[in-house]
């Protein structure tokens, strides 16, 4: 989601662009029906080494121009340096985001925050377009849901009794621990906007311990 203004912002800059986003299978159906995303290719996150491998010959058939990194995983960063020859080859050019990483690991591991002046995410995904031109990108985050997606949506509100109130909904799982905030932080920051009469909401998934977590933590407190 937070990906999305990078498509939007590419084709403004360069509206004769194709882009294909390469995601892993189910995680990049958030980013179906976008307008700016040309064309899709999916791939098993959990492939082997000869899947990737062939992924990656396939890739290298769609003689891309740029190549735009803005997950920076292993995964990811193999898939480029293989495209791009080890850095060697002049096209595709190579644009990545630089992840952090060691500044987020120090922040929630031992609460050490050297991201105190950082722009907020999507400012910083859009950081390696707009260092390539002059325009002011809009960073702003878009959705693009089907028919079907609108209406499953508002069938499970009304089920929930959701609709047409107003309400805050927050997702406390993520797939690795450096992807979310520390379940402190959650606690209080639900309790403030309970406190300010701020209905909450808690989505995900039945295997997200996280979010099982945190609800278990939050009738707890409120009991007492």
């Amino acid at each position: 989601m937070l990906t999305s203004p990078i498509y939007r912002e590419l084709k403004r800059v360069y509206p004769q662009a194709e882009i294909t986003l390469l995601s892993s299978s189910g995680i990049g159906s958030v980013l179906a029906n976008n307008p700016h995303i040309d064309h899709y290719i999916n791939h098993n996150r959990k492939e082997s080494a000869a899947e990737l491998t062939d992924l990656i010959r396939k890739l290298r058939q769609e003689k891309f121009e740029l190549i735009y990194d803005a997950h920076r995983s292993l995964r990811s960063i193999w898939i480029v340096w293989n495209l791009s020859g080890f850095g060697l080859f002049k096209s595709p050019q190579v644009w990545s985001i630089n992840k952090r990483s060691w500044r987020r690991s120090l922040l929630i591991r031992f609460k050490i925050n050297f991201l105190k002046n950082s722009p907020p995410q999507r400012q910083h995904l859009l950081r390696p377009l707009q260092n390539s031109t002059q325009q002011e990108l809009q960073n702003h985050t878009e959705l693009f849901p089907d028919k079907d997606a609108v209406l499953a949506v508002k069938a499970f509100m009304e089920k929930n009794n959701l609709l047409p109130n107003r309400f805050i909904a927050i997702g406390a799982s993520a797939s690795y621990p450096l992807k979310r905030w520390p379940m402190l932080n959650f606690h209080v920051f639900i309790s403030e906007l309970i406190a300010s009469r701020w209905p909450v909401v808690l989505v995900g998934g039945a295997n997200e311990k996280e979010t099982i977590q945190l609800e278990k933590e939050l009738e707890k407190s409120f009991k007492e």
